[in-house]
Protein backbone atom coordinates (compact mmCIF):
# COMPACT_ATOMS: atom_id res chain seq x y z
CA UNK A 1 0.00 0.00 0.00
CA UNK A 2 3.10 2.46 1.08
CA UNK A 3 4.90 1.51 -2.62
CA UNK A 4 1.34 2.56 -4.05
CA UNK A 5 1.16 5.69 -2.35
CA UNK A 6 4.64 6.56 -3.67
CA UNK A 7 4.13 5.28 -7.10
CA UNK A 8 0.49 7.20 -7.45
CA UNK A 9 1.40 10.26 -5.48
CA UNK A 10 4.30 11.20 -3.85
CA UNK A 11 7.04 10.50 -5.95
CA UNK A 12 4.97 12.36 -9.40
CA UNK A 13 4.27 14.97 -7.20
CA UNK A 14 8.37 15.57 -5.92
CA UNK A 15 9.48 14.41 -9.60
CA UNK A 16 7.70 18.02 -10.67
CA UNK A 17 9.32 19.77 -7.68
CA UNK A 18 12.50 18.88 -9.49
CA UNK A 19 13.51 16.11 -6.34
CA UNK A 20 15.30 13.15 -7.09
CA UNK A 21 14.78 9.70 -5.46
CA UNK A 22 16.49 6.50 -4.63
CA UNK A 23 14.51 4.36 -2.44
CA UNK A 24 12.21 6.28 -0.08
CA UNK A 25 14.17 9.46 0.11
CA UNK A 26 14.03 12.24 -2.36
CA UNK A 27 16.68 14.99 -3.10
CA UNK A 28 16.65 18.80 -4.78
CA UNK A 29 19.75 21.34 -4.43
CA UNK A 30 18.53 24.67 -3.48
CA UNK A 31 20.32 27.67 -2.67
CA UNK A 32 23.18 26.15 -0.41
CA UNK A 33 21.76 23.34 0.61
CA UNK A 34 20.53 19.55 -0.25
CA UNK A 35 16.91 19.17 0.27
CA UNK A 36 16.39 15.85 1.93
CA UNK A 37 12.01 14.37 1.98
CA UNK A 38 11.97 10.70 3.64
CA UNK A 39 9.49 8.27 4.19
CA UNK A 40 9.64 6.66 7.00
CA UNK A 41 7.57 2.93 7.25
CA UNK A 42 6.52 1.63 10.75
CA UNK A 43 8.72 -1.37 12.20
CA UNK A 44 5.11 -2.40 13.29
CA UNK A 45 3.65 -2.97 10.15
CA UNK A 46 0.67 -5.80 10.06
CA UNK A 47 -0.96 -7.21 7.64
CA UNK A 48 -3.46 -5.30 6.29
CA UNK A 49 -2.62 -1.97 7.80
CA UNK A 50 0.88 0.24 7.23
CA UNK A 51 1.65 3.48 9.09
CA UNK A 52 4.02 5.83 8.15
CA UNK A 53 5.73 9.42 8.76
CA UNK A 54 7.92 11.32 6.85
CA UNK A 55 11.29 13.07 7.88
CA UNK A 56 12.81 16.33 6.74
CA UNK A 57 16.42 17.30 6.47
CA UNK A 58 18.83 20.15 5.23
CA UNK A 59 22.23 19.13 4.61
CA UNK A 60 24.87 21.67 4.02
CA UNK A 61 28.39 20.32 2.08
CA UNK A 62 30.80 22.75 3.57
CA UNK A 63 29.50 22.03 7.24
CA UNK A 64 29.54 18.45 6.74
CA UNK A 65 32.82 17.92 5.24
CA UNK A 66 34.36 20.04 8.03
CA UNK A 67 32.74 18.01 10.48
CA UNK A 68 33.11 14.59 9.10
CA UNK A 69 36.34 15.55 6.82
CA UNK A 70 35.09 12.92 4.50
CA UNK A 71 33.71 13.55 0.92
CA UNK A 72 29.91 14.22 0.14
CA UNK A 73 27.91 11.45 -0.37
CA UNK A 74 26.73 11.15 -4.26
CA UNK A 75 23.11 11.03 -2.76
CA UNK A 76 22.15 12.29 0.93
CA UNK A 77 20.35 10.21 3.07
CA UNK A 78 18.48 12.18 6.18
CA UNK A 79 20.87 10.91 8.81
CA UNK A 80 23.35 12.96 6.99
CA UNK A 81 21.92 16.24 7.63
CA UNK A 82 22.80 18.92 9.79
CA UNK A 83 19.11 20.24 10.29
CA UNK A 84 17.10 16.87 10.92
CA UNK A 85 12.94 16.92 11.68
CA UNK A 86 10.19 14.64 11.77
CA UNK A 87 7.33 16.17 10.11
CA UNK A 88 4.94 16.92 13.29
CA UNK A 89 7.31 19.78 14.61
CA UNK A 90 7.31 21.57 10.90
CA UNK A 91 3.58 21.11 10.89
CA UNK A 92 3.00 22.70 14.58
CA UNK A 93 6.18 25.09 13.89
CA UNK A 94 7.31 23.88 17.38
CA UNK A 95 11.17 22.88 17.43
CA UNK A 96 11.26 22.79 21.66
CA UNK A 97 11.26 18.86 21.15
CA UNK A 98 7.68 18.15 22.49
CA UNK A 99 6.23 18.67 19.17
CA UNK A 100 3.57 15.73 18.04
CA UNK A 101 5.03 12.94 16.38
CA UNK A 102 2.64 12.61 13.30
CA UNK A 103 1.76 9.07 11.28
CA UNK A 104 -0.33 8.00 8.61
CA UNK A 105 -2.10 4.39 8.65
CA UNK A 106 -2.73 3.02 5.20
CA UNK A 107 -5.73 0.08 5.48
CA UNK A 108 -7.50 -0.99 2.26
CA UNK A 109 -10.12 0.87 3.34
CA UNK A 110 -8.12 4.11 3.31
CA UNK A 111 -9.60 6.59 0.62
CA UNK A 112 -6.93 7.46 -1.09
CA UNK A 113 -7.87 10.72 -2.95
CA UNK A 114 -8.67 12.19 0.36
CA UNK A 115 -4.87 11.14 1.47
CA UNK A 116 -3.64 12.30 -1.34
CA UNK A 117 -5.13 16.02 -1.15
CA UNK A 118 -4.10 16.15 2.60
CA UNK A 119 -0.17 14.99 1.76
CA UNK A 120 -0.63 17.48 -0.99
CA UNK A 121 -1.52 20.12 1.18
CA UNK A 122 1.17 19.38 3.70
CA UNK A 123 3.64 19.24 0.62
CA UNK A 124 2.73 22.89 -0.37
CA UNK A 125 2.05 24.94 3.41
CA UNK A 126 4.33 22.63 5.11
CA UNK A 127 7.36 21.26 3.87
CA UNK A 128 8.08 23.01 0.84
CA UNK A 129 8.16 26.14 2.75
CA UNK A 130 10.08 24.85 5.62
CA UNK A 131 12.85 23.49 3.41
CA UNK A 132 13.28 26.58 1.28
CA UNK A 133 13.83 29.01 3.90
CA UNK A 134 16.15 26.34 5.50
CA UNK A 135 18.35 27.04 2.51
CA UNK A 136 21.52 29.23 3.33
CA UNK A 137 24.23 28.97 5.98
CA UNK A 138 22.51 31.73 7.47
CA UNK A 139 19.34 30.15 7.67
CA UNK A 140 20.52 26.54 8.88
CA UNK A 141 22.61 28.18 11.54
CA UNK A 142 19.60 30.29 13.28
CA UNK A 143 17.33 27.84 12.88
CA UNK A 144 20.24 25.59 15.20
CA UNK A 145 20.42 28.20 17.62
CA UNK A 146 16.71 28.50 18.34
CA UNK A 147 15.68 25.17 19.01
CA UNK A 148 14.86 24.26 22.57
CA UNK A 149 14.41 21.67 24.93
CA UNK A 150 16.79 18.33 24.81
CA UNK A 151 17.85 19.01 20.94
CA UNK A 152 19.84 22.22 22.27
CA UNK A 153 21.94 20.48 23.95
CA UNK A 154 22.81 17.70 21.66
CA UNK A 155 26.69 17.58 21.14
CA UNK A 156 26.11 17.18 17.25
CA UNK A 157 23.54 20.04 17.13
CA UNK A 158 25.98 22.27 18.56
CA UNK A 159 29.29 20.93 16.23
CA UNK A 160 27.35 22.13 13.78
CA UNK A 161 26.37 25.47 15.29
CA UNK A 162 29.86 26.30 15.86
CA UNK A 163 30.84 25.42 12.39
CA UNK A 164 28.42 27.82 11.06
CA UNK A 165 29.30 30.49 13.23
CA UNK A 166 32.81 30.34 11.70
CA UNK A 167 31.27 30.55 8.78
CA UNK A 168 29.80 33.22 9.39
CA UNK A 169 32.47 35.37 10.54
CA UNK A 170 31.57 34.77 14.67
CA UNK A 171 34.77 32.90 16.09
CA UNK A 172 33.80 34.33 19.30
CA UNK A 173 30.87 32.90 19.16
CA UNK A 174 31.95 29.44 17.81
CA UNK A 175 34.53 29.26 20.42
CA UNK A 176 31.50 29.61 23.14
CA UNK A 177 29.00 27.54 21.21
CA UNK A 178 31.67 24.48 21.47
CA UNK A 179 32.87 25.28 25.19
CA UNK A 180 29.06 24.73 26.44
CA UNK A 181 29.10 21.23 25.44
CA UNK A 182 28.81 19.09 28.18
CA UNK A 183 32.00 16.70 27.98
CA UNK A 184 31.30 15.42 31.56
CA UNK A 185 28.05 13.89 30.22
CA UNK A 186 28.92 13.33 26.39
CA UNK A 187 32.26 12.09 26.50
CA UNK A 188 32.19 10.00 23.42
CA UNK A 189 31.88 13.08 21.42
CA UNK A 190 35.18 14.71 23.09
CA UNK A 191 36.98 13.60 19.99
CA UNK A 192 35.16 14.80 17.50
CA UNK A 193 34.84 18.23 19.04
CA UNK A 194 39.05 18.36 19.69
CA UNK A 195 38.88 17.58 15.80
CA UNK A 196 36.33 20.46 14.87
CA UNK A 197 37.86 22.88 16.85
CA UNK A 198 41.57 22.39 15.37
CA UNK A 199 39.53 22.53 11.84
CA UNK A 200 37.63 26.00 12.57
CA UNK A 201 40.97 27.24 14.52
CA UNK A 202 38.84 27.84 17.81
CA UNK A 203 41.25 27.42 21.19
CA UNK A 204 39.26 24.71 23.60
Amino acid sequence: MIDELIKSFLHPELKSKTFRRKGYTWNRSKGESIQVFNLQRSQYNIEGSESFTFNLGVFLPDIHHICWHKKVPIFIKETDCIIRTRIGPVIENNFTGNAKDIWWELKAKTDLDILFRGLGTILTDNVLPFLDKCSSNQAVHDFLASLGGWQNEQPLNRIYLSILKTKLGDENGAETVLKEIDVKKYKAWLPRIKNVAKRISVDL
